[in-house]
């Protein structure tokens, strides 16, 4: 709009590929606290992170929504998820 170059810095993608199933007495608190073990503060910073694979099922809309609110906790810009069913199950009785 100026009529000038300007540069837009792209953020490093992490990506975190879980399998298994969350069951028994863990939670997602467990997963994010696993991250920043391996992470640290300063593994994340600055750093879109990326969770993947067949693990994510089974995480509910608001397990994703802490692990999210606490990738904070390893530095990261900012923390994604796929949209699968239960965020479509959350989405529908919200």
């Amino acid at each position: 709009m100026a009529n000038i170059p300007w540069e837009l810095k792209c953020p490093k993608v992490i990506g975190i590929r879980l399998t298994g199933k969350l069951s028994g007495w863990t939670s997602a608190k467990d997963v994010i606290l696993k991250v920043a073990d391996i992470l640290t503060v300063k593994g994340g910073t600055g750093a879109i992170v990326e969770y993947m694979g067949p693990g994510v099922d089974s995480i509910s809309a608001t397990g994703m929504g802490t692990i999210c609110n606490m990738g904070a906790e390893i530095g990261a810009t900012t923390s994604v998820f796929p949209f699968n069913d239960s965020m479509k199950k959350y989405l529908i009785v919200s």
